[in-house]
């Protein structure tokens, strides 16, 4: 691959100063899958957070259950800086996300809530569910938690003004 000669003046600009190289990658991508149970459509709601392993993300919100209704559905796509996601690599790599053999409670409950996440490094991925054993509920809801705090402010502020002017369900 040929890299042009003003990408690797950069690479090396920034590699003088101590930045982060545009091309880093965390190496990780996660997926939160949320919603607040079977409820009639007007009240169901599902959000899902996506952060690839090069820092670009998608959050998406959804009421009800058409999912072909685009005005049921509010999309946004974001990036996450270097350091975010180096963060995020870290907390990963210090709760042996992939590692960790996440257990599912013995009798799950029906219905309800749910938050289900997906995280993997391209060649080995993982699945949290969302009902899990007592001790493992600590690393995935600080997983959960540093995760949102990355959905940019304009995400969110967009998110609110769809959701105070979106059309009735019913």
């Amino acid at each position: 691959m040929m890299v042009s000669m003003s990408n690797l003046l950069a690479t090396l600009l920034a590699a003088s100063v101590g930045a982060v190289s545009p091309e880093v990658s965390m190496g990780y991508s996660i997926s939160i899958s949320s919603n607040n149970g079977s409820l009639p459509p007007p009240h169901h709601r599902a959000t899902e957070i996506q952060i690839d392993g090069d820092g670009h993300g998608h959050y998406t919100r959804r009421l009800g259950y058409d999912l072909a209704d685009a005005r049921q559905r509010f999309e946004r796509d974001f990036q996450i800086s270097a350091d975010q996601q180096i963060s995020l690599s870290k907390l990963i790599d210090e709760l042996n996300v992939l590692e960790t053999p996440w257990r599912e409670i013995e009798r799950p409950n029906v219905g309800g809530s749910s938050t289900t996440i997906r995280c993997g490094n391209g060649t080995h991925s993982v699945v949290i569910p969302s009902q899990l054993i007592a001790d493992q509920r600590e690393a995935r809801d600080r997983l959960v938690t540093a995760t949102q705090a990355l959905i940019p402010k304009s995400v969110l502020a967009d998110l609110a003004e769809w959701s105070r002017t979106r059309p009735d369900l019913e």
